[in-house]
């Protein structure tokens, strides 16, 4: 959101236990904090009977991948109103 220039946006999830809420309705989970975890997690939910989560902890502040993605459509948008 920020990317794009929208800083008042409250977008902050809270601190929510995604795996205690999967099993509270019968799913299964596991909570991934480093990327070295994620290859054992993405394994077990694989291999789970169940529904299950994946929760991965991230960085908040950390800037997303998507952020080239984001430019493209800024610059697409800037280029559609240049063009009309």
């Amino acid at each position: 959101m920020k990317k794009q220039g929208y800083t008042s946006v409250k977008t902050q999830i809270p601190p929510t236990d995604f795996v205690m809420l999967a099993r509270s309705m019968g799913a299964d989970g596991i909570c991934v904090e480093t990327e070295f975890q994620i290859e054992a997690a993405l394994s077990q939910a694989i291999s789970a009977k169940i529904p299950f989560i994946v929760d991965v902890r991230i960085d908040p502040t950390e800037i997303a991948p998507i952020g080239t993605r984001i430019n493209s459509l800024i610059a697409q948008t800037a280029n559609h109103k240049t063009s009309n």
